[in-house]
């Protein structure tokens, strides 16, 4: 092999490995999820878990599954009365709008991000806005 042989071959053992710990992460997730379900404990940041997941899912590039658990951390914080973690849930929603290809993408995730921002407003709980404001700034592109 030559030079740049070798750095190719480098980078795709690297890409195999990235891959595989995406897939380790989504695993240990979904099993923390499915632990705290069974034992019945942990519930009242079970939506914060389901939004880490759809980030996770996302990031591997399984879009449709990512909308899923993203719109499942909205209705779990929502029915268990997590104010706290509605910022976090409607900003992950939004990250997950955006990355699909559904009708209307733009305008759900803007409304999904004004949730975001309306919760942060309601809780004091400020530390999401950054990353809210992120989420906004890939409004810009895709619109």
């Amino acid at each position: 092999m030559n030079w740049h042989e070798t750095r190719l071959h480098r980078f795709g053992v690297e890409l195999l490995l990235v891959q595989e710990l995406r897939r380790d992460a989504i695993a240990a997730i979904e099993r923390s999820i499915e632990l705290g379900r069974e034992a019945r404990t942990g519930l009242e940041t079970e939506s914060l878990r389901v939004a880490g997941l759809s980030e996770s899912l996302l990031n591997a590039g399984d879009r449709e599954k990512a909308l899923q658990a993203a719109e499942e951390s909205v209705r779990l914080a929502r029915e268990r009365g997590n104010e706290g973690l509605l910022a976090t849930c409607y900003r992950v929603l939004a990250e997950a709008l955006l990355a699909g290809d559904g009708p209307g993408k733009v305008a759900a995730a803007e409304e999904a991000l004004d949730k975001a921002a309306a919760a942060v407003e309601a809780t004091g709980l400020r530390a999401e806005l950054p990353f809210i404001e992120c989420a906004r700034q890939k409004l810009v592109p895709v619109a």
